[in-house]
Parts: C-alpha cells; structure tokens; sequence
C-alpha cells in the first residue's frame, strides 16, 4: 500500500480488510486478533501509528 491508497482508505466510511492500531511503544496485545481474523478471511492491513476515534484518523508520534 502506497502513500496516497493509505490516504484513500482512511477517508471511505467502512471496510473490512483494514484496521490502525495506535502501538506507539510496543506491538499492542489486541493486534493478534485483527491478525487471526485476517488469516481466516482473505487477508487484509494493519496500520501501525495511527489512532482513531469514531470516524477520525490521526498519526500519532
């Protein structure tokens, strides 16, 4: 995923094969589920550096 399908994704309203996890120190305990699902569909993305709240996305330092 480039820069500007990142920048895509996070501006459509829903979907299924995406999630941003915040991991500003570490790898969060949660990820493992979002990987297993994943591994039991078709596969999908995970975007460390990212926190968000309802409908908006922020990148976190």
């Amino acid at each position: 995923m480039n820069k500007q399908q990142l920048l895509q994704r996070l501006q459509d309203i829903e979907w299924d094969n995406f999630e941003v996890k915040t991991a500003q120190k570490d790898i969060p305990k949660d990820v493992w589920e979002t990987v297993s699902a994943f591994a039991n569909t078709s596969g999908g993305w995970i975007v460390f550096g990212v926190s968000q709240k309802k409908k908006v996305f922020e990148i976190v330092a």
